[in-house]
């Protein structure tokens, strides 16, 4: 049994987030004045791992790093105007 929770720690700890989040949201509301910092360390912390070869190396095929600003900055937001008029 302890092998298959160290096995799917990540995939139980997002689940249990987020029925705990649906059956308790007001526990959610104790955590809203740090969820800017807490999202700023976890950001931090995934930068942690990058190697500098890595950067160079996304930054040398600039057509794949286009298409994923084009779709974050462009596409993402055009999508979702138009699906406006579907939601109120």
């Amino acid at each position: 049994m302890s092998t298959i929770i160290s096995k799917y720690l990540t995939l139980l700890v997002i689940v249990l987030s987020i029925v705990l989040g649906f059956v308790l949201p007001q526990v959610g509301l104790l955590w809203k004045p740090y969820l800017t910092v807490l999202l700023m360390i976890f950001m931090f912390s995934l930068t942690l791992s990058i190697e500098p070869s890595q950067i160079v190396r996304s930054i040398s095929d600039y057509r794949i790093v286009g298409i994923g600003l084009f779709t974050v900055f462009v596409l993402m937001p055009s999508l979702s105007l138009v699906s406006r008029i579907f939601f109120s």
